[in-house]
Formats: structure tokens, C-alpha cells, sequence
């Protein structure tokens, strides 16, 4: 075990080789293995088989711990958020199909998390769908990166969008739930067409939404609008900043989702720190534990 504090890449491939076979994955896990196994060379499991451990026995678990990880994600299909950390809590990340919340209060690592999200998902050349209420100069890098890209946005804030950003649909407004729907089953329909499908959504609405509704208003085109999501297997993820509404109102829509993330504002070592934690993921295994997010290491 001592050896895998020096691996170099044919160990590393022996070692794939050995969890694929010894696990005896099925063929659709297997390609979610293959598609992951790139952590072993930058990655949560890189640092599970390198952890300077000085324990042969703690070195022992760690690779269990591993393996365990893998079989589980190749069972459970996951998609990746970005964060390293946040996947290895995750099991290999969100599983896919899910309807996640994330609460947070407006801070800068909401947005490189969201970043994140969205740019693992372009980068590897699958199609996402960012819709927001308030686009920001983000909005302008992702669409620069990725032509996967597709943004939805009420139509009288399309104006602060750069040119760079091609796929575009807008909707009446934010007080409009049916112009809202008329408008996605678009976006799904023109990516149908085109022998495409949706792989993840960022929604960054649903705040604005619960002021322009009543909750009993939102919760039924919620729950309309995340089956519709589970049925097509698309991965989406909605942020929701709890200081701007009711303690009732937030419980009510948290109890709608898969599962709950949150991300808040801490003192940690006498500095003020975001910190991370998985709250509920129905029916999968996570770790938990609190993820201290570091602005500088999330910004590259």
C-alpha cells in the first residue's frame, strides 16, 4: 500500500483496470466510470489513493472508501458539479435526474458555484440550460466558452446579454408561469429535433417567482414543472435565497425536491467563510460533513 503514495500513470491505469473488473460493473455504470475515471488523475479519487496517510490500515480504508464510491456511482448514476470536495461528499456527484435546492444567501460563491455547474457540464459538451432572473456578466463568460450553452431570461432583461451569447429564448415575465412553460417545452422541443436532450438546468428564479405568486401557485407549477424533469432524466438544480421569505414558505418548497444544499455564511478562524453542507439526498448515500468553499481555489 506504501506504493500508492508514488503512483505514476501505468499503476494508476492498473488500478481503473482492477475496480472495473473486480467490480464487475454493468455496461451503463461502466460508462459512468469511464466517464469519471479521469478523477483518479485530478480529482477526489486521486487524493483518496495519495493522502498522506502514514497507517497502512488507514491507507487500507481510504482505498475501500474509494472503491465503495465508484461501485456506488456506477450503480447510481451521478453527474459531476464541478466541485471536487462537493462530489466526493456527493458519492461522485448529483444523482442524475434529481431536483435539487440549493439555499444561499447572495454571496460570491453561489455564483462561482453556479459557475462551476454550469461550465462542467459545457466543458464536457453536454447541453445546459441557465435560466435567471437577473443575468449577470457570468451569463456573458459561459456563453464565450460553450456553444451548449442555452439561456432562458424574461425578455425585458435581454438587453445587458452580449451578442457572444447565441442561444437565447425569452419569456414574457416572471408573473407569467404559462409563458414560462410555453417557453421550455420550446427549448426541449427545438433540442429534440435535433436528436439532442437537456443533460442539466440551473434555475435561478425561484425567489422572484414565490414574490409574484401565491405559494399554493408555485408549489403546483413547481411540482408540475419537476416532474416534467424527472421524466426526461434532466439533472436541475434551483437557488433560493431563504432570507427573502417566510420560514412556512420555505419549508413548503425545500419538501417539493430530491434533495438540499445549502451554502452559509460562517466565522471560521475568526474570518468570514462560506461553508457547505448536504442536508437531505432521498435515498443515496452522502457524507456528511460541512465544505469550507474557497473563493480563490472556486474561482479557478
Amino acid at each position: 500500500m506504501e506504493r500508492l503514495l508514488e503512483l505514476d500513470e501505468k499503476e494508476r491505469k492498473k488500478i481503473l483496470g482492477f475496480l472495473s473488473h473486480d467490480l464487475k460493473l454493468e455496461e451503463n455504470a461502466a460508462a459512468l466510470y469511464a466517464r469519471q475515471a479521469h478523477e483518479v488523475e485530478d480529482g477526489w479519487l486521486k487524493k483518496v489513493l495519495l493522502s498522506n496517510k502514514a497507517a497502512e490500515e488507514t491507507h487500507i480504508e481510504w482505498l475501500k472508501h474509494a472503491i465503495d464510491r465508484v461501485h456506488y456511482a456506477g450503480a447510481h448514476p451521478r453527474i459531476l458539479t464541478g466541485i471536487i470536495d462537493l462530489d466526493d461528499m456527493l458519492f461522485g456527484g448529483i444523482p442524475e435526474g434529481y431536483s435539487i435546492v440549493l439555499t444561499s444567501p447572495p454571496i460570491d460563491e453561489l455564483d462561482l458555484f453556479t459557475e462551476k455547474f454550469i461550465n462542467i457540464g459545457t466543458d464536457k459538451g453536454k447541453n445546459v440550460l441557465f435560466v435567471s432572473s437577473t443575468p449577470r456578466t457570468k451569463v456573458t463568460h459561459y456563453g464565450e466558452k460553450s456553444q451548449n450553452l442555452i439561456v432562458m431570461i424574461p425578455s425585458e432583461r435581454v438587453q445587458p446579454l452580449s451578442s457572444e451569447v447565441t442561444q437565447v429564448f425569452t419569456f414574457p415575465s416572471l408573473s407569467d408561469l404559462s409563458g414560462f412553460n410555453i417557453t421550455l417545452e420550446k427549448v426541449l422541443s427545438e433540442l429534440n429535433e435535433k436528436g439532442k436532450r437537456l443533460e442539466r438546468v440551473l434555475l435561478d428564479i425561484l425567489s422572484d417567482i414565490l414574490l409574484n405568486h401565491e405559494i399554493s401557485t408555485v408549489r403546483k407549477w413547481l411540482g408540475d414543472l419537476l416532474t416534467k424533469f424527472r421524466s426526461r432524466n434532466i439533472t436541475n438544480l434551483w437557488i433560493l435565497d431563504l432570507a427573502m421569505h417566510p420560514e412556512s414558505v420555505g419549508r413548503s418548497i425545500i419538501n417539493l425536491f430530491d434533495g438540499h444544499l445549502v451554502i452559509m455564511d460562517k466565522e471560521i478562524d475568526g474570518a468570514h467563510k462560506a461553508a457547505l453542507m448536504i442536508k437531505s439526498l432521498y435515498g443515496m448515500k452522502y457524507l456528511d460533513k460541512e465544505l469550507t468553499l474557497d473563493k480563490d481555489i472556486l474561482a479557478h
